[in-house]
Protein backbone atom coordinates (compact mmCIF):
# COMPACT_ATOMS: atom_id res chain seq x y z
CA UNK A 1 0.00 0.00 0.00
CA UNK A 2 2.84 2.38 0.77
CA UNK A 3 4.25 1.63 -2.67
CA UNK A 4 1.16 3.13 -4.30
CA UNK A 5 1.51 6.38 -2.35
CA UNK A 6 5.17 6.69 -3.31
CA UNK A 7 4.33 6.19 -6.99
CA UNK A 8 1.45 8.67 -6.73
CA UNK A 9 3.59 11.36 -5.08
CA UNK A 10 6.46 10.91 -7.53
CA UNK A 11 4.03 11.08 -10.46
CA UNK A 12 2.47 14.26 -9.05
CA UNK A 13 5.86 15.92 -8.63
CA UNK A 14 6.97 15.01 -12.15
CA UNK A 15 3.68 16.22 -13.63
CA UNK A 16 3.95 19.48 -11.70
CA UNK A 17 7.51 20.08 -12.91
CA UNK A 18 6.56 19.37 -16.52
CA UNK A 19 3.64 21.81 -16.37
CA UNK A 20 5.40 24.61 -14.47
CA UNK A 21 8.79 24.52 -16.19
CA UNK A 22 7.58 26.11 -19.47
CA UNK A 23 6.03 28.98 -17.50
CA UNK A 24 9.41 29.85 -16.01
CA UNK A 25 11.25 29.34 -19.29
CA UNK A 26 8.89 31.43 -21.44
CA UNK A 27 7.80 34.01 -18.85
CA UNK A 28 10.24 36.69 -19.99
CA UNK A 29 10.26 35.72 -23.63
CA UNK A 30 9.25 38.60 -25.90
CA UNK A 31 7.19 37.24 -28.74
CA UNK A 32 6.45 38.87 -32.05
CA UNK A 33 2.93 40.31 -32.29
CA UNK A 34 1.71 37.58 -34.65
CA UNK A 35 2.97 34.85 -32.32
CA UNK A 36 1.30 36.49 -29.32
CA UNK A 37 -1.97 36.76 -31.27
CA UNK A 38 -1.68 33.09 -32.19
CA UNK A 39 -1.31 32.15 -28.52
CA UNK A 40 -4.19 34.43 -27.56
CA UNK A 41 -6.48 32.58 -29.99
CA UNK A 42 -5.56 29.12 -28.70
CA UNK A 43 -8.49 28.92 -26.24
CA UNK A 44 -10.93 29.45 -29.12
CA UNK A 45 -9.21 26.75 -31.14
CA UNK A 46 -9.32 24.35 -28.20
CA UNK A 47 -12.98 25.18 -27.67
CA UNK A 48 -13.75 24.29 -31.26
CA UNK A 49 -11.61 21.20 -31.46
CA UNK A 50 -12.49 19.59 -28.14
CA UNK A 51 -15.99 20.71 -27.24
CA UNK A 52 -17.82 21.13 -30.53
CA UNK A 53 -17.73 17.51 -31.74
CA UNK A 54 -18.38 16.08 -28.29
CA UNK A 55 -21.36 18.29 -27.65
CA UNK A 56 -23.17 17.26 -30.81
CA UNK A 57 -22.27 13.59 -30.51
CA UNK A 58 -23.32 13.31 -26.85
CA UNK A 59 -26.71 14.95 -27.34
CA UNK A 60 -28.16 13.74 -30.64
CA UNK A 61 -31.51 15.32 -31.41
CA UNK A 62 -30.82 18.34 -29.18
CA UNK A 63 -29.14 20.53 -31.79
CA UNK A 64 -30.88 23.74 -30.67
CA UNK A 65 -29.75 23.39 -27.05
CA UNK A 66 -26.21 22.48 -28.03
CA UNK A 67 -25.97 25.28 -30.58
CA UNK A 68 -27.16 27.88 -28.07
CA UNK A 69 -24.69 26.58 -25.50
CA UNK A 70 -21.84 26.70 -27.98
CA UNK A 71 -22.85 30.19 -29.11
CA UNK A 72 -22.75 31.39 -25.51
CA UNK A 73 -19.39 29.74 -24.98
CA UNK A 74 -18.01 31.29 -28.16
CA UNK A 75 -19.26 34.72 -27.12
CA UNK A 76 -17.62 34.45 -23.70
CA UNK A 77 -14.40 33.06 -25.20
CA UNK A 78 -14.22 35.86 -27.77
CA UNK A 79 -14.76 38.74 -25.37
CA UNK A 80 -13.44 37.37 -22.07
CA UNK A 81 -10.84 34.82 -23.14
CA UNK A 82 -9.74 31.81 -21.19
CA UNK A 83 -11.15 28.33 -21.41
CA UNK A 84 -12.80 27.54 -18.08
CA UNK A 85 -15.47 30.26 -18.19
CA UNK A 86 -16.60 29.45 -21.75
CA UNK A 87 -16.86 25.76 -20.93
CA UNK A 88 -18.90 26.47 -17.80
CA UNK A 89 -21.08 28.86 -19.79
CA UNK A 90 -21.79 26.20 -22.37
CA UNK A 91 -22.66 23.64 -19.72
CA UNK A 92 -25.06 26.00 -17.93
CA UNK A 93 -26.80 27.22 -21.10
CA UNK A 94 -27.17 23.72 -22.51
CA UNK A 95 -28.45 22.37 -19.18
CA UNK A 96 -31.01 25.15 -18.79
CA UNK A 97 -32.25 24.73 -22.34
CA UNK A 98 -32.54 20.97 -21.92
CA UNK A 99 -34.54 21.42 -18.74
CA UNK A 100 -36.94 24.09 -19.90
CA UNK A 101 -37.39 23.45 -23.63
Amino acid sequence: MNNIWVILIISAIITYIIRVLPVFIFAKLNLKPWAQEFLDLMPLAALGALILPGAYLDLPGEALSVTCGLAGAGFIAWFRGGLILPVLTQIVITFVMLQYL
